[in-house]
């Protein structure tokens, strides 16, 4: 009995050191194996340094995974960058047509009123009283002779069809232009001393207005612009006292006549001296006049020849290339729209003849 206990006493005590040896070893071994774990996943992975060798020391599928993430990532960025205007575009595409309706009508509206207000001022009469469009301003200083006669002036070119235009009115003298065909200005020039008679033209230019390129084929007949300037004479003197002289006193010489640059004979006149009589190879007293006391009145041109005008003592003359001129012998040897040149004989310090070229008028006309 007693080895009966015995046994059962150490059965008890293996037991209980059987048990306590296996609770012992079970918790040491869950750790180990959590770190043999670890560190088996942590051993291909390099440590975090700044070397250009740890990208490659990386396991191939953990780059592919990167790079697939960048790039996927990169792909989304520049695509939202890109499209975010034309997001935006689709997303307020209802507000702004909305907005260009609104500023489309308005400039409607703005074109429609300054139209509304054309056709008031063109159907609104001048101020003072001439057939001319409302806006056209003229000084309020205007006088009565200067009035009636520029009433006058677009009257009559207008009676012929013509566009009349006046470009300026001063104290003592005025410009304007008559534009349209060449017979109608041929038709307005020749009666304009009769329907204007104190009307004195001091210059006039002529030209050819190009027709616009859009009408290639237009029949229309050739346009035509004659600008000139003029002066307001006194009022003429009672025709009594003219009655009462002579007729030999009113009686001018034919080498002395106004020149009439659109009459036969005028232009005849105007051809240089080898084609004229020996008879007509004489000089003007005009001729040998001061340069200063001329006036350049304006210039003639055709195909072959051009012929300059010149006003002297109240007549305009006619001056062609070769012609002499004024006080020192001078010859006409080029004609230009605006003026002519010349070449004079001088006396220099010495005493000797010398050659110099002259432009006349000096400096542009106004």
């Amino acid at each position: 009995m007693g080895a009966t206990a015995m046994a059962a006493s150490r059965w008890h005590r293996c037991q209980a050191a059987c048990v306590s040896i296996a609770v012992d070893l079970s918790q040491p071994s869950d750790q180990a194996m959590t770190a043999a774990l670890l560190a088996r996943l942590m051993a291909p992975w390099p440590q975090w340094r700044t070397h250009w060798n740890v990208w490659h020391a990386w396991p191939l599928g953990a780059q592919v995974l990167l790079l697939s993430v960048g790039s996927l990532c990169g792909v989304v960025a520049g695509s939202l960058w890109v499209s975010a205007e034309a997001w935006d575009q689709w997303w307020h595409a209802q507000d702004i047509w909305r907005q260009t309706q609104q500023d489309m009508d308005l400039l409607q509206r703005q074109v429609q009123q300054q139209r509304e207000r054309i056709a008031k001022l063109q159907a609104q009469p001048h101020p003072a009283g001439f057939a001319i469009p409302a806006w056209q301003a003229w000084p309020d200083e205007l006088t009565p002779d200067h009035r009636d006669v520029l009433q006058a002036w677009l009257h009559w070119g207008s009676s012929h069809g013509l566009v009349v235009q006046a470009f300026k009115t001063e104290e003592g003298k005025a410009s304007g232009s008559w534009t349209g065909s060449l017979p109608s200005l041929l038709a307005a020039w020749h009666g304009l001393p009769g329907a204007v008679p104190r009307m004195a033209v001091t210059g006039f230019d002529i030209q050819t207005l190009l027709d616009p390129p859009s009408e290639p084929a237009s029949p229309k007949a050739m346009q035509l612009q004659l600008q000139m300037q003029w002066v307001v004479l006194n009022e003429r003197q009672p025709l009594s006292e003219s009655a009462s002289k002579p007729p030999s006193v009113w009686r001018v010489q034919s080498s002395s006549m106004v020149h009439d640059p659109f009459a036969a004979t005028g232009l005849k006149k105007a051809l240089p001296w080898v084609a004229l009589p020996a008879s007509a190879h004489h000089l003007s007293s005009w001729q040998t006049q001061p340069i200063s006391d001329m006036r350049w009145a304006g210039m003639l041109a055709n195909a072959h020849q051009r012929w300059a005008l010149l006003q002297v003592q109240g007549q305009v003359q006619t001056i062609a290339l070769g012609d002499r001129l004024g006080q020192d012998w001078g010859v006409v040897t080029g004609i230009e729209r605006d003026h002519l040149r010349l070449r004079e004989w001088v006396a220099d310090a010495q005493g000797k003849w010398v050659s110099q070229a002259r432009r006349f008028p000096a400096v542009d006309p106004p």
